[in-house]
């Protein structure tokens, strides 16, 4: 039985317990065509999971390929000399009239400038199989610079950018120019009960419980239908001897709770379960919901006003008048 929360890594011990959904079959379209693709998901929607598959997938099928995290390179040229490395091409020496540092002088890697790792990547990636690059959740500042400031560039690079990210950062993908980058741009959804069904077999949970986990989605909030919830829950009712009821109790309060608000306040008050305070303001919080600042402004006052919000003033460590934030109250 493997029910651990942990991502599946690109093993053939792992693989066999991956479950494939919908979206997958739309990202292997697009990695067949050589396309770039965005996927989004959520905190334990299956990102890191999916990209490690199909990474599998290329090593199986014998494309050059490299899976990086994201959150560890913090600069575009950190980044591209991780690409370089994983895809095997030699490294750039620097230029003679450059000044030469102690690291250099000792043995250390030269890391070229942006500009100049892109073109050596241009040049030394050999023609015939195109290469993928799997990027998992890489920093903000570093995705825009990529794909948007040196876009132009980095399209010249014969490489199939698969890259995942976190909802919440969609904005730093979908503003021109980084937006232009990506062909295909998919999400990772909420599971339904028969991915439940599906994933905790493969997970080789005894089917009674798989049952009741499943038929338990009904109460729990859309954010908590994701694989690493499920997984969880399946942990506490299988290796913990836990009780389903008894853990999805508060969510069936929660629901009788805003069954009583206006279908806004209800959609506003789910989507923000289990998250840090937000206000009005956020710009996030605007396009997720495709509400302005005054409409959100409305519906926090009404779940304020129900005892299912509770409201502060925080200047978030900034200088200038402090904003009005919100949390949900689930009890």
């Amino acid at each position: 039985m493997q029910i651990s929360g942990r991502p599946l890594l690109e093993t053939s011990i792992d693989q066999p317990s991956y479950l494939e959904r919908v979206v997958d079959m739309r990202v292997r379209n697009a990695i067949i065509h050589g396309l770039n693709a965005l996927i989004l998901g959520s905190a334990g929607s299956g990102k890191t999971s999916l990209l490690r598959h199909f990474h599998f997938e290329a090593m199986t099928a014998d494309v050059p390929s490299v899976y990086i995290d994201g959150r560890s390179n913090k600069s575009v040229a950190e980044l591209l000399d991780t690409v370089r490395v994983g895809l095997g091409v030699p490294a750039l020496k620097p230029p003679m009239y450059a000044a030469i540092s102690m690291a250099q002088i000792i043995g250390e890697s030269y890391i070229p400038d942006p500009e100049r790792a892109i073109a050596h990547l241009r040049e030394k990636i050999p023609s015939g199989r195109r290469p993928l690059v799997f990027l998992d959740c890489p920093d903000g500042s570093v995705a825009r610079s990529l794909f948007g400031s040196l876009r132009d560039e980095i399209w010249q690079v014969p490489i199939s950018w698969i890259v995942a990210a976190d909802a919440a950062a969609e904005a730093d993908f979908r503003r021109p120019p980084t937006d232009a980058f990506f062909d295909v741009v998919e999400r990772l959804e909420e599971m339904t009960a028969n991915d439940v069904i599906r994933l905790l077999e493969l997970r080789e949970v005894p089917d009674g419980d798989a049952w009741v986990i499943a038929s338990s989605l009904i109460e729990m909030p859309v954010s908590k239908r994701m694989p690493r919830d499920v997984l969880n829950l399946a942990r506490k009712v299988v290796i913990e001897g836990g009780d389903v009821e008894s853990e999805i109790k508060p969510y069936s309060v929660l629901s009788e709770r805003l069954s009583k608000v206006s279908g806004a306040a209800a959609l506003l008050a789910r989507e923000l379960l289990d998250q840090s305070a937000v206000s009005a303001s956020d710009p996030d919080l605007q396009r997720r919901m495709g509400w302005s600042r005054a409409r959100l402004a409305q519906v926090f006052k009404e779940l304020e006003a129900t005892g299912l919000a509770r409201s502060f003033q925080s200047s978030e460590g900034k200088a200038g008048r402090p904003k009005r934030m919100y949390e949900i109250v689930d009890q």
